[in-house]
């Protein structure tokens, strides 16, 4: 969904990769490098004086950075100063940023998530939880309750045996989940029917738009 968006809206790319758990940002990196289908370079911040050197050479109109949320905000003003143009992206971990960290770098950002806007019930929940704990929950919270929600039926209608219970979540199937609907496929991937585009406005997060995925099952 990432690349697709990219690709459609912008000719030139740069894709950063945080020096923190770099199995992931590396990985991720690299498929949306493969996948795009515009000009693009990816460049690793374990080098961060050369990774911001490439980026003012190579002067993106759109940066993807797929950084931890305790960096996002350096990485923010980074790549303001060195591409002051181009707009900027991140991923899910990056919105977890939001809750933790005040900063006008956070403003305007973008986020490509998998997650939408939280259904109504999921809302009160999360609304709940901030009176509770006096701590506004991350954007990806109600997706962790969805997870343990599909456990929850799981045991019910396959009992305790931890055997039955793997049995039952290796079948493919189509879920009512916190964002809407989601398939797990035999490999267990997961595939939201839903991309959705995040751009922050006033420290709050702004759905701008909802993308569908073409590989989501229809008729499920």
């Amino acid at each position: 969904a990432a690349a697709r968006l990219l690709s459609a809206r912008y000719r030139r790319v740069m894709i950063l990769t945080g020096a923190s758990n770099r199995a992931y940002t590396e990985t991720l990196g690299a498929a949306l490098e493969e996948a795009l289908a515009v000009e693009r370079q990816r460049r690793s911040l374990a080098d961060e004086g050369a990774a911001v050197g490439a980026l003012e050479a190579f002067a993106p109109d759109a940066v993807f950075a797929i950084v931890s949320p305790s960096d996002l905000l350096r990485v923010a003003a980074r790549v303001r100063e060195a591409a002051p143009r181009a707009t900027i992206f991140s991923s899910d971990w990056g919105m977890i940023a939001l809750p933790l960290y005040s900063s006008e770098n956070l403003e305007d950002l973008h986020f490509i998530s998998q997650n939408g806007v939280p259904l109504p019930s999921y809302a009160r929940r999360l609304e709940g939880l901030a009176a509770r704990f006096e701590h506004k929950p991350a954007h990806t919270a109600a997706y962790c309750l969805s997870i343990m929600e599909l456990l929850y039926q799981g045991l019910r209608e396959a009992g305790e045996d931890p055997a039955a219970l793997k049995a039952w979540l290796d079948q493919p199937r189509t879920y009512g989940y916190a964002y809407g609907r989601v398939h797990l496929d035999a490999n267990g991937d997961a595939v939201r029917e839903h991309w959705h585009l995040f751009r922050v406005r006033g420290g709050e997060l702004d759905l701008v738009e909802s993308l569908p995925d073409p590989r989501f099952p229809e008729g499920r």
